[in-house]
């Protein structure tokens, strides 16, 4: 957590573990996002820092994620999954 302009931020590793998900389920979520029409997105906009560009997010924007994940179904973001985790399908 990081105070910058009388203002709390997490980090992504931060705000993963209040919501119960992994880092990279978080940067999927944007990555899916990113496939919609803009007014449909609703993850919050995060700040940089640092040479390595960790994101961070503001503290008011913890219930957005919460939001997003009972407005996603599972297999909503299937295209981005498979990306990453290829076809499920047994091949035998």
């Amino acid at each position: 957590m990081k105070i910058i302009d009388g203002k709390m931020y997490y980090s992504l590793t931060e705000i993963g573990a209040i919501i119960g998900r992994t880092k990279v389920t978080i940067l999927r979520w944007y990555e899916y996002e990113e496939t919609l029409p803009v007014e449909q997105r609703i993850l919050p906009d995060y700040i940089t820092l640092g040479q390595q560009h960790a994101k961070y997010f503001a503290a008011e924007d913890i219930d957005t994620f919460y939001e997003f994940m009972k407005t996603n179904r599972r297999g909503t973001m299937k295209n981005v999954s498979d990306k990453y985790n290829g076809s499920l399908v047994n091949n035998k």
